[in-house]
């Protein structure tokens, strides 16, 4: 039998754009997958390398959330699940979350201006890097998303 996890911290903390929703929500954009089954938005799964799990523990920790952070892909990976439907269609029309959002995925409009950098700095964690290019014998420090 499996457990049950209740959804009701983890809408309550997306329910309003603070600093953490917000960071949590690029977060999302950049790693997140949503996960429609026959026609019905079901869950939000993020997964990660393992090197970055604490990165999902931090991510369960300021949602409240109960479910585990579950190592796969024979521990090369590690992978948060919101198995929420409720969760997961509030994402997707409050915030434009979409399935398949590397072909189509645009700025978040209804982001504050006050909280973009923490919308930015959640995308980043997920999907950005720092590095140093030496093109032509000189450094050059470069960022990217």
């Amino acid at each position: 039998m499996s457990r049950r996890y209740s959804d009701a911290n983890e809408i309550a903390f997306f329910d309003k754009l603070t600093p953490a929703s917000t960071y949590a929500l690029g977060l999302l954009y950049a790693d997140g997958c949503v996960k429609i089954t026959r026609g019905v938005c079901r869950a939000l799964h993020i997964l990660l390398k393992s090197t970055d799990r604490e990165t999902l523990d931090n991510l369960k920790l300021i949602t409240g959330s109960e479910r585990p952070v579950l190592t796969v892909r024979k521990g090369r990976a590690c992978e948060l699940c919101f198995n929420s439907s409720a969760l997961t269609q509030m994402c997707m029309t409050r915030y434009g979350l979409t399935q398949r959002k590397s072909l189509c995925c645009e700025w978040p409009e209804m982001i504050p201006s006050t909280l973009r950098s923490h919308f930015a700095r959640g995308y980043f964690d997920g999907d950005g890097h720092i590095s140093v290019r030496i093109p032509t014998g000189r450094v050059r420090p470069t960022l990217a998303m």
